[in-house]
């Protein structure tokens, strides 16, 4: 069985014996031992009003993923200097089965619980743009617009959940890596969707923040690494 490490990173300034929540987390509290716990919510977006949200509450979190996680946290790491905050970081290792080395299409995709958007096949890749156009339709928006082109599908990162709750295609996937096309000039970079069931067996601790998921991802509790 293959796993994913995924990352997830907290803007914090700390206050006395208290906290300033920047980005990255919902809430948090002071354990016995002096330092601080926070539930995490999903990575923030940077151009929150150009892209469709991140899931919500209980539809599942975005995560940093692959060889974007580093790059992501050298700029977080230097806008929390910049405003005298600071960042606490953990990985997450999700057991995730099989991963398909080659592309990936409608039949081997029925027995994944991993996929990326990036490498599936083109028919599939269009069977998403549809379905989003659909969804867009729904809400009273433009999807001739706002859907015309295959890239348009990493605007809208909130609709992934429903993809998966509708569609027997993806209805398998517990981690679904996605394309998020939130930066400058909507520069487009890879996000882990995961789903609250996918199965977390590590957690590493990179500060002396405690950075927890949320309940509702009903994942089982594990030791932390440090």
């Amino acid at each position: 069985m293959s796993t994913v490490f995924l990352s997830a990173f907290a803007n914090i300034r700390k206050r006395g014996r208290g906290l300033e929540l920047l980005g990255g987390a919902s809430s948090w509290r002071r354990m016995e031992d002096g330092r601080f716990e926070l539930t995490l919510a999903s990575v923030p977006l940077s151009k929150p009003g150009r892209v469709g949200r991140a899931p919500a509450p209980g539809e599942g979190m975005l995560l940093l993923y692959g060889r974007d996680r580093m790059e992501e946290m050298r700029q977080q790491h230097e806008q929390a200097r910049a405003v005298g905050a600071e960042l606490a970081v953990a990985d997450f290792e999700f057991e995730v089965g099989e991963i398909e080395r080659d592309l990936v299409d409608r039949s081997t995709l029925q027995g994944l619980r991993f996929a990326n958007v990036r490498r599936m096949k083109a028919d599939l890749q269009t069977a998403i743009l549809h379905q989003f156009a659909g969804y867009v339709d729904m809400e009273g928006g433009n999807s001739n617009r706002s859907m015309g082109e295959a890239f348009q599908i990493a605007t809208r990162p909130d609709l992934f959940p429903r993809l998966i709750q509708d569609s027997k295609n993806f209805g398998g996937l517990d981690v679904l890596v996605i394309p998020v096309a939130d930066g400058e000039d909507y520069r487009i970079r890879q996000l882990a969707y995961v789903r609250p069931r996918a199965r977390l067996v590590s957690v590493r601790q990179c500060s002396d923040v405690v950075l927890r998921l949320p309940e509702w991802m009903n994942v089982p509790a594990v030791e932390a690494m440090h």
